[in-house]
């Protein structure tokens, strides 16, 4: 649910001509603005996704958000649409948002095995300033394999 007015925001990713090929953001790093006066445990923000899909199969939008550790968790139930001539367009509450977010849209086929083409915008919402910069989070966590190395 939306409170107040989501006056601040930032387009992520467009595609006005549909095709099947999947979208990835890349990863944005979310900061406040100089002199920011919102405070962080009042400041909500909001992904506006519209997709428009022709062809059976579907089509998936995940959000994912880390802290920089290089654990990525899925900020917010992944949406959908299925089946040709399907239209989603909703405002997700990214209530549980750290400070780096990349988003995918998927396109998966039906049963006659072809992906669906589709059409999307993808806009990061927010009641507070904030900006949203392409980044390469740093990863402090190591993972070494679970045979040792060997």
């Amino acid at each position: 649910m939306v409170h107040g007015l989501l006056r601040n925001s930032q387009l992520l990713a467009t595609r006005l001509e549909a095709s099947d090929a999947d979208i990835d953001t890349g990863v944005w790093a979310v900061r406040p603005v100089e002199a920011d006066p919102q405070r962080d445990d009042h400041q909500t923000f909001h992904l506006i996704v519209f997709v428009e899909q022709t062809g059976q199969g579907s089509v998936t939008i995940e959000t994912e958000t880390s802290w920089g550790d290089g654990l990525w968790l899925t900020a917010v139930r992944p949406e959908r649409t299925e089946g040709d001539a399907a239209q989603l367009g909703d405002v997700l509450d990214l209530s549980n948002l750290g400070p780096y977010v990349r988003f995918r849209v998927v396109a998966k086929p039906g049963l006659d095995e072809v992906k669906p083409t589709f059409k999307c915008v993808l806009r990061l919402t927010s009641n507070g300033p904030f900006r949203a910069e392409p980044a390469t989070p740093p990863v402090v966590l190591v993972q070494t394999p679970v045979d040792g190395g060997a």
